[in-house]
């Protein structure tokens, strides 16, 4: 498991980086955030809805 407990909050204007080592988990964030991959337990939220549950 890369990522576990994560809660993230990203207000209009504001700027995001995502950095880290190889392999932790950086691409699969950006990808759960832009909906691109289902979480396998939990949920997303962009902008107040829920993209997947799970």
């Amino acid at each position: 498991m890369v990522w576990d407990n994560v809660s993230l909050s990203i207000e209009e204007g504001e700027t995001f980086v995502c950095m880290g080592l190889s392999g932790s988990g950086k691409s699969t964030l950006i990808r759960h955030i832009n909906r691109l991959i289902d979480p396998t337990s939990g949920e997303v939220s962009v902008e107040g809805t829920k993209s997947y549950e799970s």
